[in-house]
């Protein structure tokens, strides 16, 4: 499986991602695209940023994602993981209906 992502990501990855592969932390979540791009806000603090990436219909769908607060981290690798824990919450809420976003009964 590692070769044939090396080979053919497009099995792997939302389209959306095809067009722009790698240029930000990248992950998925339960089908949902997570892309993360902590911005250093002072020299060694970082604050989260995620966009979920929805690839249903003919143009992906782009939501940013905040947290409550403006938290900093040390480290980018911090500020990705906190912003990909906030994308899983969103993203949990909208298959569940819990955010106002989630699928009909």
């Amino acid at each position: 499986m590692k070769d044939e992502f090396r080979t053919r990501p497009e099995k792997l990855l939302p389209s959306a991602f095809i067009h722009h592969p790698f240029t930000m932390n990248n992950r998925i979540y339960q089908g949902h695209g997570v892309e993360l791009d902590a911005e250093e806000v002072h020299s060694g603090q970082w604050a989260a940023r995620a966009t979920v990436v929805i690839d249903e219909g003919e143009k992906p769908k782009r939501i940013p994602i905040y947290g409550r607060r403006r938290a900093t981290f040390d480290s980018q690798e911090l500020a990705d993981d906190y912003g990909f824990e906030l994308a899983k919450l969103w993203i949990d809420g909208k298959l569940s209906g819990a955010n106002g976003h989630g699928m009909p009964d």
